[in-house]
């Protein structure tokens, strides 16, 4: 009797349907058509830092991530922008306060109060720094690997942030006395008015100039712990030309 190959297989392995299902799932299974119930896979507390620290597409930092939460409360995203909304509530409150007993403001008032408002910024940082409860963070973006970048800000950048605050407080107040030199041409053309002011063409940079040197010479004492007001340096330094000092105030009151 013939037996042809198959039958020869069948003689030789009795179990042959078994291992044919065998391998049918076995290939079933590579093409994924028979995973149906869900794999339960335990990994130690070691070993899920040990893969979150590889640098592998898809994986996370654990602990970075951590951290980044941590910091994220306390993520500033513009501190000059801060400093400056805080100086700007201040001299919002005191002008009010100030509207209750006077009519009018006087270029020394606006002065003063601009000023006071910094220097009120000013202690607030350096008593936050001197009792540890100032901490605050600024984004530096991302590098390449998407990696979210970030830096704690020192006092000393703390308090440039604030002079770059103040710088544009200071810029509006320049501006403002500019458009007052406008409004003498404008009423001097549609309603022939003639106001006799004698204004230096520097007039702007020796208004910026008088500001620096208030906030300088604060700032100095202030680090070397000398008692001072900052509305009685600002006299000091606005007054030691009379002349020009008169000028911008009838300037600034037209």
């Amino acid at each position: 009797m013939q037996i042809n190959n198959i039958d020869k297989w069948n003689l030789l392995n009795s179990n042959y349907a078994t291992k044919h299902e065998y391998l049918k799932q076995f290939s079933d299974t590579l093409n994924f058509k028979n995973i149906n119930k869900p794999v339960t896979v335990s990994i130690s507390p070691e070993g899920l830092r040990a893969l979150h620290g590889q640098k592998l597409k898809g994986s996370v930092n654990i602990s970075k991530r951590q951290e980044e939460e941590k910091i994220l409360s306390k993520l500033s995203y513009n501190p000059s922008d801060e400093h400056l909304w805080a100086i700007r509530g201040d001299v919002t409150n005191a002008l009010a306060a100030l509207k209750e007993h006077q009519k009018n403001y006087t270029l020394d008032d606006i002065l003063s109060i601009r000023l006071e408002a910094y220097a009120n910024q000013y202690t607030s940082l350096q008593k936050a720094y001197a009792d540890g409860t100032r901490e605050i963070w600024v984004c530096e973006g991302f590098d390449q690997n998407n990696e979210f970048l970030y830096h704690q800000v020192t006092q000393e950048e703390d308090f440039e942030y604030l002079d770059a605050g103040f710088t544009r407080i200071k810029n509006e107040f320049v501006s403002l006395l500019a458009s007052k030199k406008n409004d003498i041409k404008i009423r001097e053309i549609f309603y022939g008015e003639r106001i006799e002011l004698h204004i230096p063409g520097n007039y702007q940079e020796k208004m910026t100039d008088i500001l620096d040197r208030t906030i300088s010479e604060y700032k100095e004492k202030k680090m070397t712990g000398t008692h001072t007001n900052i509305t009685q340096i600002l006299q000091k330094c606005f007054n030691e030309d009379t002349s020009f000092a008169e000028t911008m105030r009838k300037l600034y009151d037209i």
